[in-house]
């Protein structure tokens, strides 16, 4: 049995999504889930040291559009050249909640978000952010790459060009 998630350290998404789960077993009757399979579902924090990535929602894939991210174009040929500070600035937004990144993307104080952002992201764990922010949108789109003809299969972004923008620090 999957241990029980810690309500308090749960994203308000995981919340909403664990409380609307269990409210929807609760309304099943005699084939009720049980409560441990539901909590079961909910995802893990995708965390890369003390960075832990929302849920990707629509408005983060609107702050990435806003500021013209090129990590929306990994899946295209050929590939956008990624720099470090392109992959700062996509774990920046896509660590904010939805509401505020989609604010804080193209105004005036958003790279100064980025830079304290930078300031606590060890320089050890960039690569690793760079695959997991890839991961991430690819699990967020994958529906989407099935659907369109030759999507990759994975999803539609690719990590080997980000990963190669965590080679420096932030």
């Amino acid at each position: 049995m999957p241990p029980k998630p810690d309500i308090d350290k749960l994203s308000a998404a995981q919340r909403r999504r664990l409380g609307a789960m269990q409210q929807a077993s609760a309304e099943g009757g005699a084939e009720r889930t049980p409560p441990a399979v539901v909590e079961g579902m909910v995802p893990d924090e995708l965390r890369v040291g003390q960075v832990v990535l929302q849920p990707v929602t629509i408005g983060h894939y609107l702050a990435l559009e806003k500021i013209a991210s090129p990590i929306l174009e990994l899946g295209k040929k050929p590939g956008p050249k990624v720099g470090l500070i392109d992959l700062a600035r996509a774990a920046y937004i896509l660590s904010l909640p939805a509401e505020q990144a989609m604010k804080a993307a193209g105004s005036p104080a958003f790279e100064d978000g980025v830079a304290e952002f930078c300031g606590r992201v060890p320089a050890a764990v960039i690569g690793e952010l760079g695959r997991k922010i890839v991961a991430h949108l690819n699990a967020a789109f994958a529906p989407l790459a099935g659907e369109r003809a030759g999507g990759n299969q994975d999803g539609p972004f690719r990590s080997s060009q980000a990963a190669a923008a965590g080679s420096g620090g932030c």
